[in-house]
């Protein structure tokens, strides 16, 4: 093997290393936020929670505002209380230009973009919050019917701060499951599908491959 396959497999075992552990924590803190705050056993109950029994689309755009403006403003607490369990360390007040970010297939964007999926949801400013491990993540959201959060595996100080390898996008209770979110191939800047593809290890475009293998 030579040696540039063998630095592209270390960096290729690293950033998977790296993926599940810190996506580890954020799924365990998710659900003992929920655990210990609202008594009940699963993040994944708590829109019903907050809002009972709403189709993720339902047609009444009122019944979908109430929901919206309930879980927004319990998401203050909430998002104190998950740092809390997170262990975060510290924040920063993210700004246009101050990091940038690529796509999946490389294109370059403002990394201050994510906050528009973030619980500022605005990229002119949103804090991004440190966690001990060097990860980074920003404020858990909900937008569309979806909560969101971004997180960073080793923070936006480091490179290679792109979507797909590095930076990441949980959603629930939809995903991003088709090839488009997760195409090197795309024009556009996508790649937030990728925490799927990365999840299960396949591919996007080629489902006989594996997903970390793929990266280089």
């Amino acid at each position: 093997m030579t040696m540039p396959s063998l630095i592209n497999n270390y960096r290729k075992k690293q950033f998977e290393t790296a993926f599940k552990r810190t996506n580890s924590q954020i799924l365990q803190a998710l659900n003992y936020t929920v655990q210990q705050e609202y008594g009940i056993g699963d993040f994944k109950e708590f829109k019903t929670f907050v809002c009972g029994d709403l189709a993720q689309f339902d047609p009444d755009k009122d019944k979908q505002n109430e929901c919206l403006g309930k879980v927004d403003n319990e998401l203050v607490y909430f998002n104190q209380v998950l740092n809390k369990n997170l262990g975060i360390i510290g924040q920063e007040t993210i700004t246009r230009n101050i990091y940038k970010l690529k796509s999946y297939g490389g294109n370059s964007f403002d990394y201050a973009e994510n906050c528009s999926l973030s619980a500022d949801k605005s990229p002119s400013k949103c804090e991004i919050y440190y966690l001990k491990d060097g990860s980074a993540i920003f404020g858990l959201s909900y937008n569309s019917a979806q909560f969101t959060i971004i997180f960073d595996t080793n923070g936006p100080k480091r490179a290679p701060n792109r979507l797909g390898y590095d930076v990441f996008l949980y959603e629930y209770p939809k995903w991003r499951d088709d090839t488009y979110w997760c195409s090197k191939n795309s024009t556009q800047l996508i790649g937030y599908g990728c925490y799927y593809f990365a999840t299960r290890d396949i591919n996007a475009e080629d489902k006989t491959k594996g997903y970390w293998d793929s990266l280089y």
